[in-house]
């Protein structure tokens, strides 16, 4: 008695591992591109308190937050952005990490640094880009009296990015 498989359902059993494998790699792919992303850009001119606004006086010291979503497992920190305003880079996010954690499943504003809003604008709006270039997982434990973060490896799938475009009010005269 011969035990085993002929060609034809080898060949079967193959071509069925091989679609669950790569359905299985284009599952990852698909999750890691989106496990967190730049969910809203919020902008508030600065006062006590700072106040929220659909259009930006011009030349007016300007609140930027960023809220971002993690759809992972764990934690999310360390993350790093590129902005710019009217598409002009921002360069002192360059070599700014952010260590503000980001539980699973939840969205969380990080601030980011002030801006002062442009004089003139030739369309008569401010365009607002923030790009998550960078993130990392990370283990979080009490141990003792201390919290622990243990970094577990690189957000795949990134950047995320969004861009806001908020009027610039008329200057008064």
């Amino acid at each position: 008695m011969r035990y085993g498989l002929a060609a034809s359902s080898w060949f079967v059993v193959l071509a069925l591992l091989g679609a669950m494998l790569s359905g299985r790699a284009a599952a990852y792919a698909e999750d890691d591109a989106a496990l967190v992303t730049v969910e809203d850009i919020v902008v508030k001119i600065s006062g006590i308190p700072p106040v929220e606004t659909e259009s930006l006086p011009p030349e007016t010291l300007c609140n930027l937050h960023v809220v971002l979503r993690n759809d992972g497992t764990q934690n999310a920190y360390s993350f790093g952005f590129d902005v710019e305003i009217n598409g002009e880079a921002v360069p002192v996010y360059d070599n700014v990490v952010y260590f503000q954690a980001i539980e699973p499943g939840a969205s969380g504003t990080i601030a980011l640094y002030n801006f002062y809003s442009p004089a003139e604008s030739p369309d008569g709006t401010v365009e607002i880009t923030v790009n998550l270039r960078k993130a990392r997982w990370v283990e979080i434990k009490q141990e003792d009296e201390a919290q622990v973060w243990t970094p577990t490896g690189d957000v795949e799938g990134l950047p995320s990015a969004k861009t806001v475009q908020l009027p610039l009010q008329a200057a008064d005269d």
